[in-house]
């Protein structure tokens, strides 16, 4: 019996870019499609925060250790999934009564 050899075609330089960009691109994809979405841990908080603790746009030495500052927003409006025109930053908290 004699096995017959199969040979695989000869790529020239363009073919090859264009299998490379492919398979990146597909790696790509398959690493977003796997990735866990961004997670934050809300801390539990001893009294309600006021408005007065924010005052200046930065929380007071009341407040600060309690909270956990949020920022990297992703836009809704007016462009879908592009990062914030504007610096945004949360602060979230609960009550040790809220679910």
């Amino acid at each position: 019996m004699s096995a017959q050899l199969r040979m695989l075609p000869v790529l020239n330089g363009r073919e090859k870019g264009r299998h490379l960009l492919i398979a990146a691109v597909a790696l790509v994809l398959t690493s977003f499609a796997f990735a866990a979405p961004p997670a934050i841990q809300i801390p539990r908080i001893d009294t309600p925060p006021l408005l007065s603790d924010f005052e200046d746009m930065q929380p007071s030495s009341r407040v600060v250790g309690q909270m956990v500052k949020v920022t990297g927003f992703i836009a809704r409006e007016p462009a879908d999934g592009h990062r914030s025109s504007r610096l945004f930053a949360a602060a979230p908290g609960r009550q040790p009564d809220a679910q």
